[in-house]
C-alpha cells in the first residue's frame, strides 16, 4: 500500500469516527443525512477504485 492510499484510509476513518459520535444529530436532520448518503458513496467508490477490484465509476449511466 503506498502513502497516498494509507493517508485517503486515514481521512476515511477519521470521517466515519465524526458520524459515529454524531450519530444522533445526523439522524435527525434530513439535510445533514442526505449529505453524510451522498459523503458516503463517494467514500465507496473511492475504495472500490483504490482496491484495483473495480473501475471507476466515472461513466454512470453510460453503456
Amino acid at each position: 500500500m503506498d502513502i497516498d492510499t494509507a493517508g485517503e484510509l486515514v481521512n476515511l476513518g477519521r470521517t466515519l469516527s465524526r458520524w459515529k459520535f454524531n450519530w444522533d444529530k445526523i439522524w435527525s436532520d434530513a439535510i445533514t443525512r442526505m449529505n453524510v448518503a451522498q459523503i458516503a458513496g463517494a467514500w465507496s467508490e473511492r475504495v472500490q477504485t483504490m482496491s484495483g477490484k473495480y473501475p471507476p465509476q466515472s461513466s454512470k449511466g453510460q453503456a
